[in-house]
């Protein structure tokens, strides 16, 4: 099997849909994904799922980023949806780069994006602390925060979208991991604290500030998963992870600390 083309199968199920789609350039691989495949012909981008590309954390799921496509691209914060099958999508290409800084950008993207109307049947992240639900991108990487020219970034790769407390998106942005395996180095302290004083909503910020532990080691527990399926990148990046949750340890940890005889 080629595996440098699209599967047939799907190439056929994407050719009925969009009978219009017909460039003259071939199919490319595009690089950067971490669990799932996706080819560029023309303006489009078509993404294969790894059925296996779960984790406890992030979910992925082809039906879960058609429709938050479909929600969200009106808005102008999500590349428009051409056509989806089983195990796939295909959505318009977005000329540009992946962010590499000014966290003002992502601080007012991810603003914009928690004041959008809620999206029904999706996954709640439901926390003991009190929260509002909002739309959660979920996976606010670098990697997948595209910035274009003259016009508004968007934001890529919908596979995990959820509903819940907006400061997951914080963390996970924030995330030294994160921003280690796809930016090659965690935020300095003054990004960080420029993102959390440009981004809108303060009672979100302050949700984030209490409950960081909390989020934070969820992620460092991701990365130690995997890691140990031999994920490359994975076990230094738990490390960063770790080694922001020994600045900021977890206040249930140091109540119990306290308690003790």
């Amino acid at each position: 099997m080629d595996q440098t083309l699209p599967p047939a199968d799907i190439l056929a199920e994407l050719a009925a849909q969009r009978p219009d789609h017909r460039p003259a350039t071939p199919w490319q691989i595009l690089p950067g994904g971490r669990v799932n495949r996706l080819w560029q012909q023309g303006d489009l981008v078509l993404k294969v799922y790894d059925p296996n590309g779960a984790s406890p954390l992030f979910a992925n799921d082809p039906k879960a980023e058609a429709a938050a496509l479909r929600h969200v691209a009106p808005y102008g914060l999500a590349p428009e949806l051409r056509a989806e099958g089983a195990g796939w999508v295909a959505y318009a290409h977005v000329p540009g780069q992946n962010w590499q800084q000014d966290v003002t950008i992502v601080a007012r993207l991810l603003g914009r994006l928690h004041a959008l109307p809620t999206l029904p049947d999706l996954p709640e992240k439901r926390e003991v602390w009190p929260h509002p639900t909002a739309l959660l991108h979920y996976d606010p990487v670098p990697g997948n925060i595209v910035i274009r020219p003259d016009q508004p970034p968007l934001l890529i790769d919908w596979q995990c979208p959820a509903l819940g407390d907006p400061a997951h998106d914080l963390a996970i942005f924030l995330s030294p991991a994160m921003q280690m395996l796809y930016a090659g180095k965690p935020l300095s302290r003054d990004d960080h604290d420029l993102f959390l004083m440009t981004y809108p909503n303060r009672e979100t910020v302050a949700r984030y500030q209490t409950h960081a532990p909390q989020l934070h080691r969820r992620i460092a527990d991701h990365c130690l998963w995997r890691a140990a399926r031999s994920a490359p990148g994975y076990a230094e990046a738990a490390r960063a992870e770790m080694a922001l949750l020994e600045q900021r340890p977890d206040p249930d940890t140091q109540g119990q600390k306290s308690r003790a005889p």
